[in-house]
């Protein structure tokens, strides 16, 4: 393993996406175009293809531009989710990582704290909600495991955990545990 793991979106599970959304859009065409098709479904068909086009242009965009999303290091992990906010977490800061369950799939959470550092900057609800927390900002970055094959997330998540471990081995990791199979993933 690499001292510098790189997490980029999963190209097989965009070209899926954008598979699936022009096999819609297909659809949608054949359907808008036939003599017989009602004037509201018409209508209907329109606007869902109007959004399926928006859908494959976000993809085709997302798939151009390759952006990094997460980056784990010797010194951390830096979240590059949000262009104008890049949160970067050293390994001293992070208190939990752990693989949860949602609705649809399963997500990696890290949690870390930082404490003040510019009160300045700060207003006057974030004061009193660290002041009860003890003067800590929680930040919690998630990485969620639908964009990724379930391989490649698996990967990302044992890579994390093993710097993790390397460089603060204080840090608490829970790994996911199916409740029907008993097995951990």
């Amino acid at each position: 393993m690499d001292e510098e793991v790189l997490v980029y979106h999963d190209r097989f599970k965009q070209s899926s996406l954008l598979a699936a959304t022009m096999i819609f859009l297909a659809g949608c065409g054949y359907i808008l175009f036939r003599e017989d098709t009602h004037i509201l479904a018409k209508i209907f068909v329109t606007v869902l293809g109007i959004l399926l086009l928006i859908q494959g242009l976000t993809t085709i965009k997302a798939m151009a531009a390759h952006d990094l999303c997460f980056k784990f290091d010797e010194h951390g992990v830096t979240d590059y989710t949000k262009k104008r906010n890049v949160l970067f977490l050293s390994w001293d800061e992070i208190v939990k990582i752990e693989m949860v369950s949602n609705n649809t799939s399963l997500q990696i959470g890290i949690l870390a704290g930082k404490t003040i550092e510019d009160a300045a900057v700060m207003n006057d609800a974030i004061k009193e909600n660290m002041t009860s927390n003890g003067n800590l900002i929680y930040y919690n970055v998630i990485i969620d495991g639908f964009g990724y094959r379930k391989k490649k997330f698996a990967q990302i998540f044992h890579d994390c955990i093993a710097l993790a471990k390397k460089y603060n081995p204080k840090i608490y990791i829970q790994e996911y545990q199916d409740p029907f199979t008993k097995q951990k993933s």
